[in-house]
């Protein structure tokens, strides 16, 4: 059978409303557009990806990045973003092409080759997992049939299709050939991506973690329990740790201000349930507290297992 030729390609633009020039954000000495690059570049039958940017003023600082890394890429029409897809698969000779954003820094290369297999041996126009979306929010991948694309591409016409590229064949379903891959839990409540300040932050600490070098791997959350985790004997949440070793305050004024620092007192709490327990799983839901709790660990190097739902560091 003759292999398939697959290319990558990545939509980038430098406006944005709330994090402006978020894709050349900088995580661990990466731009946010390197990181999915390099993502990217591990799947063993993509043949090559290109960054489709636009020709605005603004999209020169990405095309400036992508000359310095020698990256390729594509400059189109601002706002007609599927008229860059289609006019880079006019150029470049391709049987599928995978579509994904410039906002998604831990895009995972390994379900993205099961994607692509998947692809390969079923005759689907688009294979997808956004449709509906189940898994978080930035691990999603769209795989289209460049042909199919090319052909059905003068029936796009309006504005929202034209800007989100595949809305059409979504919204005309039963016309098409669509295959949805599903998560086994609905996860598309978890937020991955970058699009705020706050997610900047906490994209940055997760990669913190994962410099530390701990163990990282996916793990499906029907692993994890209330009461145990497997791989993990012994283990202690967190939050479980704290209801057990928190009996000391049940005792304390609580009219009364605390007379020692609050930093010290988190940090002596949580060095006092690590030691208590062979491995302590910090479940983190991106909120105050559990940042809180994530920055203290770090900062006084306390070693945590990580736990963002569905990531395990």
């Amino acid at each position: 059978m003759k292999k398939k030729i697959i290319i990558a390609i990545i939509q980038a633009r430098m406006k944005s409303n709330r994090l402006p020039g978020k894709v050349l954000k900088k995580i661990d000495n990466e731009t946010i557009l390197e990181k999915i690059f390099n993502s990217l570049k591990k799947c063993k039958n993509i043949n090559e990806t290109i960054i489709a940017t636009s020709k605005d003023n603004s999209d020169n600082k990405i095309v400036n990045f992508c000359k310095k890394k020698k990256i390729q890429y594509y400059r189109g029409d601002l706002q007609n973003v599927a008229s860059r897809f289609y006019e880079i698969l006019k150029i470049k000779k391709s049987d599928f092409f995978i579509r994904t954003c410039a906002d998604s820094p831990f895009l995972d290369y390994r379900y993205i080759n099961n994607f692509i297999t998947l692809s390969e041996k079923n005759n689907y126009d688009i294979l997808t997992n956004t449709f509906p979306k189940t898994f978080p929010k930035g691990q999603s991948i769209e795989i289209v049939k460049s042909n199919f694309f090319k052909k059905k591409f003068k029936d796009i016409k309006k504005k929202k299709d034209l800007e989100h590229v595949t809305t059409y064949f979504y919204d005309n379903k039963k016309k098409f050939k669509i295959k949805n891959i599903f998560f086994k839990k609905d996860l598309s409540n978890i937020n991955l991506c970058v699009d705020t300040k706050d997610d900047l932050k906490k994209a940055k600490l997760i990669t913190k973690l994962i410099n530390k070098k701990y163990k990282s791997k996916w793990l499906a959350l029907q692993s994890a329990s209330d009461d145990g985790f497997k791989g993990f004997e012994g283990y202690s949440k967190i939050g479980v740790a704290l209801g057990n070793h928190l009996k000391p305050f049940s005792d304390a004024n609580w009219d009364e201000e605390p007379k020692d620092d609050w930093i010290e007192m988190c940090r002596d709490r949580l060095q006092m349930i690590r030691d208590s327990t062979p491995y302590l799983v910090l479940s983190f839901s991106g909120g105050s507290d559990s940042l809180f709790i994530l920055e203290l660990a770090l900062k006084f190097n306390i070693k945590v297992i990580f736990m963002y739902k569905l990531l395990i560091i």
